[in-house]
């Protein structure tokens, strides 16, 4: 049976949530994975992964242009012994995860009652500093379909 369409976007988020946590932790930075929109109160390093409801296509099939976001962020302090460059390394190695050519299969293998037929899209944002912290993002386009097919 197909999953309400409400909770396509959930399902992606948890999705998109697996394919960073299998980035070993080594790997990003000992960064703790979150997902949905981002709380300031949170600690760095983090991921926070995110998805918004696209437009559905075609028509009256449930199938959605999903838009997924890949933030990493860090601490940009100098009273920590954090890097720039320790920074760039975490995001590498999480974007990476992201640009496989198994991406659409790994976050359909995630979740149930979701499937993912295709990812495209990708852009990286420029990494900036922001209240004392580097930020990287990452966004792509997900087209999902709320049912396993």
């Amino acid at each position: 049976m197909a999953a309400p369409f409400h909770s396509l976007q959930q399902k992606l988020e948890e999705a998109l949530a697996s394919v960073a946590n299998a980035v070993p932790l080594a790997d990003r930075g000992n960064a703790t994975v979150y997902a949905g929109i981002d709380n300031e109160s949170l600690p760095l390093p983090r991921i926070v992964v995110s998805a918004e409801q696209g437009d559905e296509f075609p028509l009256f099939t449930g199938n959605h242009n999903m838009q997924a976001s890949v933030m990493v962020l860090s601490a940009a302090d100098p009273k920590t012994d954090a890097t720039v460059l320790a920074h760039r390394q975490r995001t590498g190695f999480v974007f990476d995860a992201f640009y496989s050519g198994t991406l659409a299969a790994d976050l359909t293998s995630a979740v149930s009652d979701f499937h993912c037929l295709g990812v495209y899209g990708h852009q990286v944002s420029t990494q900036q500093t922001e209240d004392r912290h580097w930020t990287a993002t990452l966004q792509f386009t997900a087209y999902c379909a709320p049912s396993d097919l």
